[in-house]
């Protein structure tokens, strides 16, 4: 492993292309990174389901962060240091910057009490309501679904309720970002890797899938 140079990605729109999820162009600077020993570290919105998927038909066996820098997902085995992770879980040491989704979908249920009928999160939603509202195959939107840091949600009249679910937002200690869905969040976000900060409401603009 080259010791001094990492790279990150995001996907949509990036590693993958913006209309049709491939990463064929990619592929020889791809090549070259393996070649070269130099790790690629994904970071994004996507569930950690979502990312196993692209990291196996990668070949991609480094670490990644998933769902808005909810987590790191470290391979056992990866580094030779002990790492401060949160917890083991199925081959992975977990460090864990967010906040769980049982708590966020907390939050979720007070802004759904203060605006009932005005909003759904994926929660909410069956695997087929999410393919049609995002694209996805059935598999992709189930695994789209597998949420553990992160609840995307749809809001109707956002001029109107927006400032509502700010204020709850707030008072609950969560974060809240918006991309083609508004995301319900812990203190976390893919583009800052450390807590105990505050960053609410950037207009993220990635490709239209659970991002």
């Amino acid at each position: 492993m080259n010791d001094r140079i990492l790279v990150f990605t995001d996907l949509d729109g990036t590693l993958l292309d913006h209309r049709t999820y491939s990463f064929e162009p990619a592929q020889p600077a791809l090549r070259w990174l393996r070649e070269s020993g130099i790790p690629l570290i994904i970071c994004t919105s996507k569930t950690r389901a979502e990312v196993e998927e692209i990291r196996a038909a990668l070949g991609n066996t480094d670490p990644f962060i998933v769902e808005n820098g909810g987590a790191v997902f470290v391979p056992e085995g990866y580094f030779s240091i002990e790492l401060p992770a949160s917890r083991k879980d199925s081959g992975y040491l977990v460090i864990e910057l967010g906040t769980s989704y049982p708590q966020i979908l907390k939050g979720f249920f007070r802004i759904k009490e203060r605006l009932p009928g005005r909003l759904r999160g994926f929660s909410d939603l069956t695997i087929e309501d999410v393919a049609r509202l995002t694209g996805l195959s059935l598999e992709e939107a189930a695994r789209a679904k597998k949420r553990e840091y992160d609840e995307p949600f749809v809001l109707d009249d956002p001029a109107t309720n927006l400032d509502v679910v700010k204020e709850i937002v707030e008072s609950a200690g969560l974060s809240i970002t918006r991309g083609r869905f508004f995301h319900l969040t812990g203190d976390n976000d893919k583009g800052t890797l450390y807590p105990n900060r505050r960053h609410r409401s950037p207009e993220h603009r990635p490709r239209g899938q659970p991002q």
